[in-house]
């Protein structure tokens, strides 16, 4: 797990990682099913009306109490991004990374978080303390799905 505060800007940042024993593409795909599909976890989707690939609405990990967010960019077995809807109490933007390993089979799966501090409380011990379990536990039930 990584905290970056960006020194002269207003920006912090939040970071975990898995290994998980699957193919970057198998688990980016996965990741992408499990957004589409309506249910209770994190990873969930629903599309925006008439939204292709960019800009569908999505359950994203985050820092503040909004868990909808736009998807931005992606790149087949490689990364997600998205950022937070315009009215969000706290401006963030996070990515989802597969990178394949030497171990064989294997792929680290990284999120990364990163959010505008100077809204009020975004740098508060309990936002930071709620961003990093947020991550770990997405991450955690990631990896338990696909290995099971």
């Amino acid at each position: 797990m990584n905290d970056v505060a960006d020194a002269g800007t207003a920006t912090h940042r939040c970071s975990h990682s898995v290994s998980i024993n699957r193919s970057a593409m198998a688990l980016y795909s996965a990741w992408q099913d499990l957004a589409r599909r309506p249910s209770e976890s994190s990873y969930r989707t629903q599309a925006a009306p008439n939204a292709g690939p960019r800009g569908a609405v999505i359950k994203a990990p985050c820092v503040g109490p909004d868990i909808s967010a736009l998807l931005v960019d992606q790149i087949p077995g490689v990364f997600l991004a998205w950022r937070s809807l315009p009215q969000a109490s706290i401006q963030e933007s996070g990515e989802v990374w597969f990178h394949s390993t030497s171990n064989a089979g294997a792929t680290e799966v990284r999120i990364m978080l990163s959010w505008d501090s100077s809204a009020e409380n975004a740098t508060s011990a309990p936002v930071l303390e709620h961003a990093r379990a947020h991550i770990e536990q997405n991450l955690n039930c990631f990896k338990r799905l696909m290995e099971n």
